[in-house]
């Protein structure tokens, strides 16, 4: 076990969310001598006076520390999976982990609590830690090494590496493919559940929450509002680089859509929390839609949700009743799902001379070379 990775070898601690995740208001509040644009959205985009976002520049908000972003999912508190768990990086969870169906895992599994797993529950990863026991009544494979901090049961365990535990632990595995070490278990810290807090968020233009209710199109630059329900279907355009601040809870009747043209980019900043009870797609491979949450309710989706961004809500629980397909990070407080969750783990936009895997990856107009980084 002293083999993990430099960095992660702390000792064992909880996340916190005690440190604020967002600047929510000045002394009077976010609206201060702000009016929203009469004329809509139009107007609002046409307005004297007030910083902006340029729309061929603006860096994004959502700027995660650096000691979150090793891992591309993070679940500070406890997750409960009823449907298949599937990660193209790695994971991390702070409290106990309770899986109904399988898990894959493409890179490193980091739970810092129990491990639980039924019958349908197989797991498979490059490398499992398990700060509690690790208790599965399925198979688990991984491709290095299975380290726990407390009795490990399973019906099959497979680690090519090894299997670490301390002494005294108990070991009961039916079909046991893995040499066994006895040794501590050395206490890590998953995931950082604080948030780079953005410089001065509420100077942006006025809009009516009205008028982003049905199909809309955003203007560039930076947008606040006050809460939002929609109760009809509604689609947001994105041609240029965009922030929406939300001061307030996002209700969604019948899902969202947005629609980010190639090159362009939308920031979506909630001080609330969201419920949506229909369909959410947000963004595209090519134009990305990076989510904030900093209220710490619960956030709902009942409907299928595809997110081509972050999706970063420290403070929240998610709960989602279908299927969810993140294309880049998770963060959240606990994690209860139904459906499929997949999670690719790292920004679905690459920049000019990041590595590549297809001509989707990267940001219009650069294409992914023979050589594998995204160019001209």
């Amino acid at each position: 076990m002293r083999q993990l990775r430099a960095g992660i070898l702390v000792l064992l601690a909880a996340c916190s969310v005690n440190d604020p995740v967002a600047i929510l208001r000045g002394d009077g509040g976010p609206f201060d001598d702000m009016e929203a644009a009469d004329g809509g959205l139009a107007d609002a985009a046409s307005q004297d006076g007030g910083p902006e976002l340029g729309c061929d520049a603006g860096d994004s908000v959502l700027v995660w520390n650096e000691t979150a972003a090793p891992f591309g999912m993070c679940v500070c508190g406890d997750l409960t999976s009823s449907g298949p768990l599937v990660l193209d990086g790695s994971g991390a969870v702070g409290g106990t982990t309770a899986l109904e169906d399988r898990a894959r895992v493409e890179e490193g599994l980091w739970l810092n609590g129990d491990l639980s797993g039924t019958a349908r529950a197989d797991i498979q990863a490059r490398e499992l830690y398990v700060a509690g026991a690790l208790q599965s009544d399925a198979a688990v494979r991984v491709e290095r090494i299975v380290g726990a901090g407390g009795d490990v049961r399973a019906a099959l365990l497979e680690a090519n590496l090894g299997l670490s535990l301390p002494a005294g632990a108990r070991l009961d595995v039916a079909t046991l493919q893995a040499s066994v070490r006895r040794a501590p278990f050395f206490g890590f810290e998953p995931c950082d559940c604080t948030a780079r807090e953005p410089s001065d968020p509420w100077a942006g233009r006025g809009v009516d929450p009205k008028d982003l209710v049905g199909n809309q199109t955003l203007p560039c630059g930076a947008l606040r509002t006050s809460s939002l329900t929609a109760d009809a279907p509604t689609t947001w355009a994105v041609s240029e680089p965009t922030q929406l601040w939300i001061d307030g809870d996002i209700n969604l009747d019948a899902g969202l859509v947005v629609e980010v043209a190639p090159g362009a980019g939308l920031d979506l900043i909630v001080t609330g929390t969201l419920v949506s009870a229909g369909r959410v797609t947000l963004g595209s491979v090519q134009g990305p839609v990076n989510l904030r949450v900093s209220g710490r309710g619960t956030l709902q989706l009942s409907g299928d949700a595809e997110v081509y961004g972050d999706l970063d809500a420290p403070a929240a629980r998610l709960v989602s009743s279908a299927a969810l397909d993140v294309q880049g990070r998770l963060r959240v407080r606990s994690l209860s799902t139904v459906g499929e969750v997949r999670v690719r783990g790292s920004s679905s936009i690459l920049e000019a001379g990041e590595p590549c895997g297809q001509d989707g990856d990267c940001r219009a107009p650069s294409v992914c070379s023979p050589d594998g980084a995204c160019g001209p």
